[in-house]
């Protein structure tokens, strides 16, 4: 997890800044560099940006899509984000040269440090992807503004429901965040009552009554 400040970020800004030549603690006003290209990436965010900019169009298309589902996602899961307009039944994508694709992607995107593989996540028939940190999840996340939003939600937690009875709580989770966005409270509740009740079984007690109040909301 990112734990720096706004104002660590701040100075992190900053120091890049004047370390490129930017800006002049002893004056008032801005150099501009020489060259366009001289801009440093001042922050995470934007370091995560100009990675992602780099990859190919699909590539990125990929991430964004990966992004949209969790910090953790599946090439499964990726194509029924990517499927609006077509809703087969949960579980029957099976279109083996697009899941293909995709799994190529994801590995490129691991390539580029952006991704990584998540055996502890595998689902079956399913290797799981999860983003090299929280903080890189939330930036593409957040830029990704993947519209219709509510039906790729429904369609994503329809793909984790057909999975929920060997999804981790931190799945389940997941699916009752997609649930909520989808505009399904109820079925976000139940995903909430089971992510704690596994949460409980294991003797997490605090993330399990996060889980119930969590239900208790939806």
């Amino acid at each position: 997890p990112d734990y720096t400040t706004p104002l660590e970020r701040i100075a992190e800004a900053a120091t890049a800044l004047r370390e490129a030549g930017i800006v002049d603690p002893d004056r008032v006003g801005w150099r501009p560099p020489d060259e366009d290209d001289a801009l440093p990436p001042l922050t995470r965010a934007s370091a995560a940006s100009a990675d992602l900019a780099a990859l190919a169009a699909d590539v990125r298309a990929v991430v964004t899509h990966a992004a949209f589902v969790g910090p953790v996602s599946w090439v499964g899961a990726v194509l029924s984000a990517m499927r609006i307009g077509h809703t087969p039944a949960p579980g029957t994508w099976p279109d083996e040269p697009r899941r293909a694709a995709v799994a190529a992607a994801l590995e490129v995107a691991r390539d580029a440090g952006i991704l990584e593989r998540r055996p502890d996540a595998d689902l079956p028939g399913e290797p799981g992807w999860g983003f090299v940190s929280a903080a890189l999840h939330r930036t593409v996340r957040q830029r990704a503004r993947l519209e219709p939003a509510r039906p790729r939600h429904r369609i994503v937690a329809a793909w984790l429901m057909a999975r929920a009875v060997q999804a981790s709580p931190a799945d389940l989770a997941v699916l009752a965040e997609h649930h909520e966005a989808g505009g399904d409270p109820g079925r976000a509740a139940e995903a909430w009552i089971e992510a704690g009740r596994r949460l409980g079984l294991s003797h997490a007690v605090e993330e399990a009554v996060g889980a119930y109040e969590r239900a208790l909301v939806c």
